[in-house]
């Protein structure tokens, strides 16, 4: 995952000046330029056509509409064209369908060793008897009971289940991964962008160029077969709902696309490692931001809580990243670093005024990370949004030396070939050729796999036991699949999660953070660590 990663709801300012267009006989001269594709938001879904008519009247293309959350994506050709639609009764918002996140490995303080450091001297642990040839680097699993003793024990998930992955893909070819791949009901959402990716075509399911999103799936429901390792839940269906670019890239549309696809279409719960920006935090009337700018962050607030209120009344249940910055979510602070694709400046965020997303949308639920030894990791956010806190791997595993890249503080998944030879990982030949990559095989088959950190890491292991209680608990629904209320799983989750107090003492090497009691638990671990066992138990 990205720095973006992942609560109030926002009052959204309405856009002034809400007087029709005026008809093309009175209109001022228009620019012309290359076209530009714009998500334009009707205000509500009986205004959906007014705003089509009033973006044709100003030249541009109908190319998609989203019934579900009243949105549109066009083209148009106008210079003006954001500007003049934005002046119509029936729109909300319009803004550039650019990228607004990006999903991969986070952004790390740089140091000896950062993100790269060195190999590990140590030997891989042995082998455990009768377990996955990996289940003994999987301190993960142990961590939160996902194991031949705890929950594989009572419950590994029903095939009926399904989790949808709104990330990079999911590589259909890689054995670890492939049989619980549903392609069928897997979608690309994300054609390639011809500026972010060179081309503007879409790829076709069963693909993942950039690897993250085979990783998150791995983590979720890699199968029990005597390959490499295994997931949370080990016989749940996998849906490919590819939200980002060959680059990595995550724009707008894809992701609300992603969601009100998987709630028309009975998935079950929806992992969301990835960001929202170029905006650390989304805000709808910073005074240091221009119009437009605030505008763009208008456009993706309203968008996306849409999509997460009409996925979750479907039935959804979704799981996103509390972000890797270090970051008290409960208290002003200052953003430095926005907008990552322009030029930043610093702004005040009150977090009671702004959103992190998509971890802090209204039915959410936020994931925050730890390291081996259960404690808070060192990159991750913390604060009220965080309900639960899972395995994400850390930094350092020594205070002030960044930790070697192995399975003592980073979390092992399955990778893409193509996910791992796009970052310069393995060679041509398939020959790994960095640290965070390796092989492992099982007579002559043989896959990639990667150690990783990241509340993006955190987010699968949640939403990994969220398909098990649904598995266990979840009643017949009318497709022949097993549905349960969103809030009855949270409950569960929280419910059953292992609490933990604040630490006597914390590792701050990262940057200073101050753990509390607030009401759920702490802003470290909200209800507590995620428990596999004790959630089907």
């Amino acid at each position: 995952m990205s720095r973006r990663m992942s609560g109030a709801i926002v009052a959204l300012a309405t856009l002034s000046g809400l007087l029709a267009i005026a008809p093309p006989s009175h209109a001022a001269v228009a620019v012309e330029g290359p076209p530009v594709d714009y998500v334009v938001l009707a205000r509500d879904g009986s205004s959906v056509t007014a705003a089509a008519t009033a973006a044709q009247r100003l030249g541009a293309k109908i190319k998609r509409s989203n019934q579900d959350v009243s949105m549109l994506t066009v083209s148009a050709t106008r210079t003006d064209f954001a500007e003049q639609l934005s002046n119509d009764a029936s729109v909300e918002g319009v803004a550039r369908n650019v990228a607004i996140g990006r999903t991969g490995t986070p952004q790390l303080r740089k140091g000896p060793g950062a993100e790269g450091g060195a190999a590990s001297a140590n030997a891989a642990p042995a082998a455990i008897p009768g377990a996955e040839p990996l289940a003994a680097q999987q301190w993960d699993m142990a961590q939160i009971g996902a194991t031949p003793t705890g929950s594989y024990r009572i419950e590994r998930g029903s095939k009926a289940v399904k989790v949808g992955i709104i990330d990079s893909g999911i590589d259909a070819t890689h054995p670890d991964v492939a049989a619980n791949l549903d392609r069928v009901a897997s979608r690309n959402f994300a054609p390639n962008d011809k500026v972010l990716d060179g081309d503007s075509t879409l790829e076709p399911v069963g693909t993942d160029p950039f690897g993250h999103g085979t990783a998150v799936a791995s983590l979720v429901a890699a199968p029990i077969n005597g390959l490499g390792m295994a997931g949370v839940a080990p016989n749940v269906t996998l849906v490919d709902l590819r939200a980002a670019q060959r680059s990595g890239y995550v724009l707008l549309e894809p992701v609300v696309n992603a969601l009100t696809y998987a709630a028309r279409n009975g998935i079950d719960v929806v992992t969301m490692s990835f960001s929202i920006d170029p905006w650390l935090w989304n805000c709808v009337n910073n005074p240091v931001d221009t119009p437009i700018e605030r505008s763009r962050q208008r456009v993706a607030i309203t968008a996306v809580l849409r999509a997460v209120k009409f996925a979750r009344s479907r039935g959804v249940t979704m799981v996103a990243a509390a972000g890797n910055e270090n970051t008290d979510m409960d208290h002003t602070l200052i953003d430095s670093s926005s907008p990552s694709t322009g030029i930043p400046h610093d702004r005040t965020i009150d977090p009671n005024s702004c959103l992190y997303l998509p971890v802090m949308a209204p039915g959410v639920i936020g994931v925050g990370g730890t390291n081996i030894d259960g404690i808070k990791a060192d990159l991750s956010n913390y604060g009220l949004p965080v309900d639960l806190a899972a395995p994400s791997g850390d930094v350092f595993q020594v205070p002030g030396v960044f930790g070697p890249i192995d399975s003592t503080n980073r979390v092992v998944q399955a990778i893409s070939r193509d996910g791992a030879f796009n970052s310069g990982w393995i060679d041509a030949d398939g020959v790994p050729i960095d640290p965070r990559v390796f092989t492992s095989c099982t007579g002559a088959t043989c896959a990639y796999y990667v150690y990783q950190i990241g509340t993006s890491v955190s987010v699968p292991h949640v939403a990994g036991v969220a398909a098990l209680i649904i598995s266990k608990y979840g009643s017949g629904q009318p497709d022949g699949g097993l549905g349960m209320d969103p809030s009855l799983v949270s409950a569960r989750l929280f419910r059953t999660a292992t609490p933990k107090a604040c630490p006597a003492t914390y590792d701050d090497t990262f940057g200073p953070a101050t753990c509390v009691k607030n009401a759920k638990g702490t802003n470290f671990y909200g209800y507590g660590v995620v428990n596999a066992a004790a959630a089907v138990r």
